[in-house]
C-alpha cells in the first residue's frame, strides 16, 4: 500500500510521523481465547486504534470514544456493530460508564 504525500503540509506530514512512531514502539496484545467476538483480528485493531489515540493524548479513552473505537474494529473485521450500545452478533452489549 502507497499513497502519495506529496500534496501534504509540514505540519500534516509531523502528525503522521508521530502516528507512525506509536505503531512501531513494543506492544501486546492479549485475549481470552474463548470469546466468540473478540478475535484476533479484532485485537488487532482495537489495539490500533487505542495506539492511535495515546499518539494524540495521554488522557484514557471516553467511554463513547471507545464505543466507537470498539464499534469500528468489529466492522472492519466484518463483524456487524451499532454505535452507542453495540449490538454484537444480535447480541447487546453496554459499556458501563
Amino acid at each position: 500500500m502507497q499513497y502519495d504525500l506529496s500534496g501534504l503540509t509540514a505540519s500534516q506530514l509531523e502528525w503522521l510521523d508521530s502516528v507512525i512512531g506509536q505503531f512501531k514502539l513494543p506492544h501486546s496484545f492479549n485475549r481470552d481465547p474463548s470469546s466468540d467476538w473478540i478475535v484476533p483480528e479484532v485485537l488487532e485493531r482495537f489495539g490500533d486504534a487505542l495506539r492511535i489515540h495515546h499518539a494524540f493524548s495521554r488522557q484514557p479513552l471516553s467511554k463513547d470514544r471507545f464505543e466507537y473505537a470498539l464499534e469500528r474494529a468489529l466492522s472492519l473485521s466484518g463483524i456487524a456493530a451499532r454505535l452507542g450500545s453495540v449490538d454484537v452478533q444480535a447480541r447487546r452489549i453496554r459499556v458501563a460508564a
